[in-house]
């Protein structure tokens, strides 16, 4: 079985946790996008039996289902007791159906959007990772494990259940300034050492900087969280197709869904762009990920209505 020591893996992790965070909300957000697929096509698979009269089997596994022989196959699942012939007509008849909603091309493989290539993906990114993490020597021996399915689930269950720990350091700041925005802070171990580089608390407090612990960094992180939303999120402005369609096809979007999609890639934290086609117009703004969507049409609608709807042409998200 493959394992790996929780302290070892900790200590290669550490110094990549911030890469590892943005991971983490690519692959939540596949995961995400692989149920509401699963959602669609099992309305598909209902919308077909209750469409067409197809009748449970002679056969002791329809109690399992609380039905009789007989009975009309009307939920989810019981398609599984057709017989051949039955079988095979409604997997026809869900074809047509995935095809005619665009889901499927005409020989019956999914198309990019629907083939759940976006978590085998977000699979892939954190099993790499780590493993480009890992000295070359190990990495050999390392890469045939993780050919193993139940391996693979094992290394992404350690790295999604990761949390960085913090809980015994110092941090060295500069007062007045915006930890998301700037990014100009140090990390030390609690004997005043620079966990990255030689440098001591001394070194930082003679450059003026404030030496902060865990707690207050962490308050102090999460006003400035606050104030960093406020600063940049929100501020919608109109850009040409052509921008929205070369940020459709940069890189896999995530939580694609009526014309609107946030970038992969993130701006800072969990804020990343977010792209709206709205009634032939195409629009952007920095969103906070997986904002619910209601609220960003909403609020792009209202910056329509009210004229605040800039219209510059940078490329800045």
């Amino acid at each position: 079985m493959f394992e790996i020591d929780k302290d070892e893996f900790s200590k290669i992790i550490s110094a990549n946790w911030t890469e590892l965070h943005l991971l983490k909300l690519r692959y939540m957000a596949a995961q995400l996008r692989e149920q509401e697929l699963k959602e669609m096509f099992d309305a598909v698979d209902v919308e077909v039996l209750q469409e067409n009269e197809f009748f449970a089997p002679d056969d002791v596994s329809v109690k399992r289902y609380g039905l009789k022989p007989g009975d009309r196959l009307l939920e989810r699942g019981t398609q599984y007791l057709l017989g051949d012939d039955d079988f095979e007509k409604f997997i026809s008849l869900t074809g047509e159906k995935k095809f005619a909603l665009g889901y499927i091309d005409k020989d019956g493989t999914y198309k990019e959007d629907y083939s759940g290539a976006a978590l085998r993906e977000a699979e892939r990114e954190m099993v790499m990772f780590f493993i480009n993490l890992l000295p070359k020597s190990f990495q050999d021996k390392f890469i045939p494990a993780m050919k193993n399915r139940t391996h693979r689930n094992r290394l992404i269950e350690l790295l999604m259940g990761y949390k960085e720990d913090t809980g015994q350091r110092l941090y060295a700041v500069k007062e007045g300034q915006n930890l998301l925005m700037d990014r100009n802070y140090h990390i030390m171990s609690l004997d005043g050492k620079d966990i990255y580089s030689d440098k001591t608390v001394e070194d930082y407090i003679a450059q003026g900087l404030t030496i902060l612990n865990t707690k207050r960094f962490d308050e102090l992180w999460e006003k400035h969280r606050v104030e960093y939303r406020a600063e940049v999120c929100g501020k919608w402005k109109e850009i040409a197709e052509a921008r929205y369609e070369d940020m459709l096809d940069a890189l896999p979007p995530l939580e694609w869904s009526n014309g609107g999609f946030f970038f992969s890639e993130f701006f800072n934290d969990d804020v990343t762009s977010f792209y709206q086609k709205w009634r032939g117009k195409y629009y952007a703004s920095l969103q906070v990920f997986q904002r619910p969507r209601q609220e960003i049409l909403e609020e792009l609608q209202a910056c329509i209505a009210n004229g605040t709807i800039t219209q510059d042409g940078s490329e800045d998200y």
